[in-house]
């Protein structure tokens, strides 16, 4: 993925932990624009490890190291200056950190000695990814979160006092037959609107939804896909879904006020190819943030974006 706005394109000489917090625009090989909030903290503890002769597994962590110039390149650059570590980036041996460069023609894998005691390294973590744009040019408010662990299921409600009124019939919320997440509030219909079909907690607090069971519709694939009515949450082909080729679905962010593209949701998660449809560039276990409205609309939860 590269970067395409830089917010400290002048700012020479800031030290990496500038970065903590801030959001940068880039794009992948495929055309697909995100716009990415960073975590960037310094890590004392790696330097001293290593200092000791232990470097630890570092398959899962993406660093970066400043080091004193004139300690690498042989005195000819003064001052500092910061390189990507990669995971098997040091030398036991020699008690070496090895570097990756990403500029210039000289010292593309620098060896920074371990001993040098103005040594700093930062992690560097994604705090959020959020999809700006498809290849096609579209812009949605799609966020892309990938969670520790699933949203705590809501609590039951509680029961209602008799009555000797009529109630509304009790169904089964919509939210846990899409989401699940645990057990739902029942649903009272008060009327046919497609919000009613949820409980009060997904009304308020919307879905979080496996990446994988998300689809983009591809216009130039097939037609404008559209949902069943009278028949539950999922279009089948029992059902006469409208479009018979794909599994059970539901079309959502359809509506002319909807911003992006029409988002059709797999209820079962696959990774076969389905004509039509374009699977989501999110990372493995990512989840995707829906608000309930008029219909499902893609959204940010704040509260997810502090996990990694």
């Amino acid at each position: 993925m590269q970067p395409s706005i830089n917010p400290f394109r002048n700012a020479k000489g800031l030290w990496p932990s500038a970065y903590d917090d801030k959001t940068i625009s880039a794009t992948n090989k495929e055309g697909w624009w995100f716009e990415i909030t960073l975590s960037v903290k310094e890590s004392p503890k790696t330097v001293r490890d290593a200092q000791a002769g232990y470097f630890g597994d570092r398959s899962n962590k993406t660093q970066v190291i400043v080091y004193r110039t004139n300690r690498v390149h042989q005195g000819k650059y003064h001052g500092r200056h910061c390189v990507f570590l990669p995971a098997d980036g040091y030398d036991k041996d020699e008690k070496v950190w090895i570097g990756l460069n990403s500029w210039g023609l000289s010292e593309m894998r620098p060896r920074i000695p371990c001993a040098d005691d103005e040594l700093h390294i930062y992690d560097v973590t994604i705090k959020s990814l959020v999809l700006l744009a498809g290849s096609g040019g579209y812009r949605t408010n799609m966020t892309c979160v990938k969670v520790l662990a699933p949203a705590p299921a809501p609590a039951p409600a509680p029961a209602p006092a008799p009555s000797r009124k009529r109630k509304p019939s009790a169904e089964t919320c919509w939210g846990q037959e899409i989401a699940g997440g645990g057990m739902h509030a029942k649903v009272e219909t008060l009327s046919t609107a497609f919000r009613q079909k949820f409980c009060p907690a997904c009304q308020r607090g919307g879905l979080l939804i496996p990446a994988s069971r998300v689809r983009v519709h591809d216009p130039l694939g097939s037609a404008a896909p559209f949902n069943q009515h009278g028949v539950g949450v999922w279009n089948t082909a029992e059902g006469g879904a409208p479009s018979p080729l794909w599994p059970a679905h539901r079309v959502v962010n359809q509506l002319c006020s909807s911003v992006g593209p029409k988002l059709v949701l797999l209820r079962d998660p696959t990774t076969a190819t389905i004509p039509g449809l374009l699977a989501m560039p999110c990372a493995p276990g990512s989840v995707i943030a829906f608000r309930v409205g008029r219909t499902l609309q893609p959204t940010a939860l704040p509260p997810l974006l502090l996990k990694s």
